[in-house]
């Protein structure tokens, strides 16, 4: 349900109290509102053996001997409201319960049962609340079909666009038992496995994503193209990366917000229960964010149909941006490693400062290039200086590999791990850069090696020789047209050949 939604029922209930409004009036209005808030709450009429769900109008406001009467006029407001539908109202806990007998949960009770403090904790909740196997979320229940058979019971049938969920309705309370109508058995894990693959999904879309909004204070965000606008992604006006490659992730649904005329914060909410009596964030680490994302997402099915429908219209775009970067990795696979130096992941400022582009978009110094940098490098590591000062941080680790295959016949592994040590400290963050730009290390390293061996001899034509002969040919055989591309490539072979020369 919408905050601003939320908060307005609350203000409704402050109000009867404070002006002693007619109580059908108020009920009216309520109403008015839980309908407002969802097209599938109070929308079915389900035989008295099925579920009961909840819904709590606020779970913190004191009621006095008023309650009943509030109870009952919500009772016959709803009643009014859905004609032929089983509603009941009662009051108890300290706050109002208009329950039905319905299909799944859309808001499960959020007061904490079995404790006085009347906090409200998940994990009490989920430890004292009655949830019976029977009232899992598995997905929309905006229908239900009902076939009549003479001398039996009436079998209901849950319309839902989401078929990797089995229905839930009439499922015996034995959770191993099969449902009787469509035969599927639902373990209590396997909604767990289900929510948590939307999650992942979710995460990879850019349709979940977390942000840091203070010290050590993390929390997750959902992105929802709601209906407002007809959503709409053009593949080929988008900013691509340092690797030509389409964005995915955050990234992606950064393009989405921008194309259509928003903002991402614009289209994001948090992932939390706040106007439940839950508050779900921020959180003291990324990883605890996370893991309250499924309990939250749990316990707030409207929450969840939003952003599995948002996972859907993110899918279809996401399947041609995987098409498009796999295509462009393969094309340009001999130039992964310039796009690694190319003042992208390893630069030099204008200060001399070498420095890494992290994952997380911050720089690490790994060596100073100044005048006093490089004298004391000159003096401990003279060899090293050189290649770095040229650029050649990444072909130092890459090269050095190579050598050692070929030179003496190592297993793959050990002449790794010897390279590695040769670079000291700088091998992880090598590593790191070798994974921001797609690459697999040893397939990366075994394929540069077969490049430069078929490169080598076209090369040793000299700076003057341009874009001729054997050389474009090679180029044209791994499908580089680019010219500018192919004298990129030309050039880092060129002067990558000065290490063998140190």
């Amino acid at each position: 349900m919408p905050d601003t939604l939320a908060l307005s029922i609350e203000k409704t209930f402050e109000a009867i109290n404070e002006t002693g409004t007619d109580y059908t009036t108020f009920a009216q209005a309520v109403v008015e509102k839980l309908v407002q808030a969802s097209g599938i709450m109070l929308r079915a009429n389900i035989d008295g053996s099925n579920f009961n769900r909840y819904l709590m109008y606020p779970s913190s406001l004191k009621l006095s001997s008023d309650g009943i009467q509030i109870a009952n006029a919500l009772e016959t407001a709803a009643k009014n409201a859905f004609p032929g539908i089983q509603v009941y109202a009662s009051e108890d806990a300290e706050s109002i319960k208009l329950y039905q007998l319905a299909a799944p949960f859309e808001l499960y009770r959020l007061q904490s049962e079995g404790t006085d403090q009347g906090d409200h904790d998940l994990r009490d909740w989920e430890n004292n609340y009655m949830v019976r196997f029977d009232d899992l979320l598995h997905g929309m229940s905006q229908d239900v079909e009902t076939e009549i058979v003479p001398g039996q019971a009436p079998r209901y049938t849950e319309i839902t666009p989401w078929k990797d969920y089995p229905s839930v309705l009439r499922y015996n309370t034995d959770p191993k038992q099969p449902d009787p109508v469509s035969g599927a058995v639902c373990y209590e894990g396997q909604v767990r496995r289900k929510l948590a693959e939307l999650i992942e999904r979710a995460r990879k879309l850019g349709v979940l994503y977390c942000k840091k909004v203070g010290d050590q204070q993390y929390t997750v965000y959902r992105v929802n193209c709601d209906r407002s606008i007809n959503w709409s992604l053009d593949l080929s006006i988008m900013p691509r990366d340092a690797l030509n490659l389409l964005p995915t992730g955050m990234a992606l649904a950064d393009a989405v917000a921008s194309q259509n005329g928003r903002r991402l914060e614009d289209i994001s909410r948090a992932v939390e229960l706040s106007q439940g009596g839950l508050l779900s964030g921020p959180h003291t680490t990324e990883e605890w964010a996370w893991k309250w994302v499924e309990r939250t997402l749990r316990a707030h099915m409207p929450m969840m149909i939003e952003i599995r429908n948002t996972v859907q219209k993110f899918e279809e775009w996401y399947k041609i941006i995987e098409e498009t970067n796999g295509d462009e990795l393969a094309r340009t696979k001999p130039a992964k490693m310039i796009f690694m130096i190319r003042g992208q992941v390893l630069r030099c400022d204008e200060n001399g400062m070498w420095k890494l582009k992290l994952a997380n978009g911050m720089e690490k110094p790994i060596a100073n290039m100044g005048a006093n940098g490089m004298r004391m490098l000159e003096m401990t590591n003279p060899k090293g200086a050189r290649l770095i000062k040229n650029g050649f941080s990444a072909y130092y680790l890459f090269s050095g590999l190579m050598k050692q295959v070929e030179m003496q016949g190592n297993g793959f592994d050990e002449a790794y791990e010897r390279s590695r040590r040769r670079l000291g400290e700088l091998a992880e963050e090598f590593d790191e850069a070798a994974i921001m730009a797609g690459v697999e290390m040893s397939d990366f390293v075994l394929k540069e090696a077969e490049a430069l061996n078929e490169l080598g001899a076209m090369l040793s034509e000299g700076e003057d020789a341009n874009l001729r002969g054997s050389f474009l040919e090679a180029m044209k055989r791994k499908d580089i047209t680019d010219e500018a591309q192919i004298r990129d490539i030309r050039s880092f072979y060129l002067r990558a050949m000065l290490w063998e020369q140190l």
